[in-house]
This record gives structure tokens, C-alpha cells and sequence, in this order.
């Protein structure tokens, strides 16, 4: 009987000695891997970018003025909720410089677009190494007009769409608290108000930013 009990016992404490074991190697490999470096990220999470803007579909804007040539640059700031995947909405503020002819007198001006941008985006992560992850994101955004600079060739606000929506699709890179990213933006409407414009606000954006 005595032998029974004893080899019980041994058995017990080499089972909780095995298990203890593998206990602490499950603990060192979750310590050590990337799902728990993302878990202790903060879940409310902002940071600010800067970006360029490249036009890809330049047609048309209408019977009465053309443009020219475009640049384009945003700056902003973002909030967002969870980890490796994530909600984002921003606010940004995006400059567009135009080279715009009035095609009735020939005659030309630079002009100034400054319009309120606001993205709100699902973003996907996959981590690698340390604090590093690729990410790609899809949403929408609204694009309104705040300010249009003065200029002799009647270009108004009544020539332009002041409120516009764009669909967004994205992948980037996050290293440690610096981000990289790529954003393809489709505009729903042409720029301009006329039945014959066909001057979309596609661009193709390149930024970067800092995750506070």
C-alpha cells in the first residue's frame, strides 16, 4: 500500500514538473513572439502624416476651362482603435495647385484648391520582426472645398463640386513608430459641375508618417 502511495506521488510531482515545463515554454514563446508585442500596444492609438499626391486621370474639365497642370499635398492627423487590425478616421488638409485656362479669353492663372479631407479606413496588419507589421486598408473619405484663391478668369466655387466622396484602397508599412504608405483614391464625382466635365480627382498618394 505504502509502495502505491509513493509511486503516486512521484507520479504527481513528475506530472506538474512536465507540465510546469511545457507551461514555461508555451509562456516564453508567446513572450517572445509578435502577437504579444502587438497586445501590449495601446489600443487607442494617434499619429500624423504628410503626403504627395499624384494625378492619374487628368481629362477634361469642361467646354470652358482646362487645367493645365496639378500639385498636390496633404497634411493631417488620424485617430485609431485596435491593434493589428484596426479602424482609423482622419482629418487632413489637402492642397491642390492648378494651372487653369479659361478657355474663352485664353487667358490663364495659378490657382489654389484647399479642400477638408476625412478618411475613415479598416487597416489589416501583419507583423514582422520586432514592432513591424505590413498593413493594408480600404474605406471612404469626404473631400470638401474650404478655400479657393482669387483669380482674374472667373473661376468660382460655383465651377466646382464643393463636396465630394473617395474610395480608397492601400497597403504600407509600419516600422517601429514610423509609417510608409501607398493609397490609390478614386473621386465618385468629376471636379467640375459642368454636364461635360470629366475631370476626376484621382490620385495616387505616397506618405509618411509617425505613430504617436
Amino acid at each position: 500500500m505504502k509502495k502505491r502511495i509513493l509511486l503516486l506521488v512521484l507520479v504527481c510531482v513528475a506530472a506538474y514538473t512536465q507540465a510546469a515545463d511545457l507551461t514555461g515554454v508555451a509562456q516564453s514563446a508567446k513572450k517572445n513572439s509578435n502577437y504579444t508585442i502587438y497586445s501590449k500596444q495601446r489600443l487607442v492609438r494617434g499619429g500624423i502624416d504628410f503626403g504627395f499626391d499624384v494625378p492619374l486621370y487628368q481629362k477634361d474639365f469642361g467646354s470652358r476651362f482646362k487645367i493645365n497642370q496639378s500639385l498636390n499635398f496633404e497634411i493631417g492627423a488620424y485617430a485609431r482603435i485596435g491593434r493589428q487590425f484596426y479602424g482609423q478616421v482622419g482629418i487632413y488638409y489637402f492642397i491642390n495647385k492648378l494651372q487653369v485656362t479659361n478657355l474663352n479669353t485664353q487667358a490663364d492663372s495659378p490657382i489654389e484648391l484647399g479642400q477638408l479631407y476625412v478618411p475613415a479606413l479598416f487597416v489589416y496588419g501583419l507583423p514582422w520582426g520586432n514592432k513591424n507589421m505590413f498593413t493594408a486598408k480600404v474605406g471612404l473619405a469626404y473631400h470638401g472645398l474650404v478655400k479657393l484663391t482669387n483669380n482674374k478668369i472667373d473661376f468660382t466655387k460655383s465651377d466646382i463640386r464643393c463636396h465630394n466622396l473617395n474610395f480608397m484602397i492601400g497597403a504600407g508599412l509600419e516600422i517601429s513608430n514610423f509609417t510608409f504608405n501607398i493609397t490609390y483614391k478614386k473621386a465618385f464625382f468629376p471636379l467640375g459641375k459642368a454636364s461635360d466635365s470629366h475631370y476626376y480627382q484621382d490620385m495616387l498618394c505616397f506618405s509618411i508618417g509617425v505613430i504617436i
